[in-house]
């Protein structure tokens, strides 16, 4: 179907397509992360950083990054770009634009900042070429298998007419760390063709043997998204199954066309300790002071502040998680700054109005095991 060359490429570029849609595909060598990126292209998707923040690359939850930079705090602006390749930034005199001095450098190059770096795949940028955290947001998904559906799978109609296959798939956000994180997501959503649908968890018993933990029925329409919580804490209602600490399971997903064909298919995982710790008095341990999580003002319109207060030392991460108003497209982001082994003492995070998305966001704290969740709703 594709035909691959491997080749010199004259100028900067290390590859390319000819043209969106096309079959044929030339590489400078056999990188995995190239390839994925050139397939891409030859099933329609354009560079996320093309055209303008409305009408990008004909995906709406895809990130668009524009930033200017005004180096020495004069007010005129010294450069200008659309993507950075990582955090970090030196000027060709080897001066760290990250570093501001007072001097040479006043302001802090955008790219040294998190919310301006990007792992999707139709991207140039460090994040991107890591197999470990690039991606593809459901709508590149649905397109690249629309493209093979309908425009380079002919003999589908053939064979079945009007009937395309059923393609079962379980997505995953890329920080997701199973050992650490006591909730988290399996997105369903790149699954495609599908009338109906069933969900089955099994886990490992002790003689190494699979049992099934819970199983929905066939359940009608398009596949969407699990919720998952870990441990016998209480969970609020970010989760609608609850798992249990330190035990592998396999998440299925079979799916079925109007043929009545089906697919499958399975994720191996093994959570975490996520059960509470005992206290010395044989009650619970939660480094979070009861009642201080607090995030105001709520609703927000210019940005909102977390403040919360820890009764002893305690390794903190705080994650902001916003979706597309369709609920389709979710990001997740570590505020790394404020993430880290903290001291018992009362903290407060700032998040600007350019990292909460429109609609309801939810802003996460995680102190050792024990997890708190609030809302924040941002209003125009």
């Amino acid at each position: 179907m594709f035909n691959i060359f491997i080749a010199n490429v004259n100028g900067p570029d290390n590859g390319f397509a000819r043209g969106l849609g096309s079959t044929t595909l030339v590489n400078e060598n056999f990188s995995a992360q190239l390839l994925i990126h050139e397939l891409g292209h030859g099933l329609v998707l354009q560079h996320t950083f093309d055209g303008t923040p409305q009408n990008n690359d004909d995906c709406d939850d895809t990130p668009f990054i524009s930033w200017t930079y005004d180096r020495n705090g004069d007010g005129s602006i010294d450069a200008s770009g659309n993507r950075c390749w990582n955090l970090s930034n030196v000027d060709t005199s080897g001066i760290n634009l990250c570093q501001p001095n007072g001097t040479t450098v006043v302001n802090s190059h955008p790219c040294c900042e998190q919310r301006y770096q990007n792992n999707n795949m139709m991207t140039y940028a460090s994040y991107a070429s890591d197999p470990n955290v690039s991606a593809f947001t459901p709508c590149q998904m649905g397109k690249m298998l629309d493209n093979l559906l309908n425009d380079k799978c002919d003999l589908i109609d053939e064979i079945n007419p009007g009937c395309p296959p059923a393609s079962a798939h379980i997505g995953l956000l890329p920080i997701v760390d199973f050992s650490e994180d006591c909730k988290f997501s399996f997105y369903f959503q790149a699954s495609t063709n599908e009338v109906e649908y069933r969900v089955t968890y099994e886990v490992q018993q002790p003689n190494g043997s699979f049992t099934t933990f819970r199983q929905t029925d066939w359940i009608d329409g398009q596949a969407g998204q699990d919720r998952v919580a870990v441990g016998t804490k209480e969970h609020d209602k970010f989760a609608n199954i609850v798992l249990l600490s330190n035990a592998t399971y396999n998440v299925i997903i079979e799916t079925r066309n109007l043929c009545g064909d089906t697919d499958l298919y399975a994720r191996q995982f093994t959570t975490g300790n996520c059960d509470l710790r005992p206290a010395d008095d044989g009650g619970t341990f939660n480094p979070l002071e009861d009642g201080s999580v607090v995030v105001y003002p709520n609703p927000s319109i210019n940005g909102t502040t977390l403040s919360y207060t820890t009764n002893a030392e305690a390794d903190i991460k705080i994650y902001l998680t916003t979706s597309s108003g369709n609920g389709n497209s979710v990001q997740t982001l570590l505020k790394q700054a404020d993430s880290g082994n903290k001291e018992a003492c009362t903290y407060s995070v700032y998040f600007p109005t350019h990292e909460l998305g429109e609609g309801l966001n939810y802003i996460s704290i995680h102190a050792d095991d024990n997890i708190v969740v609030r809302r924040v709703q941002k209003n125009n």
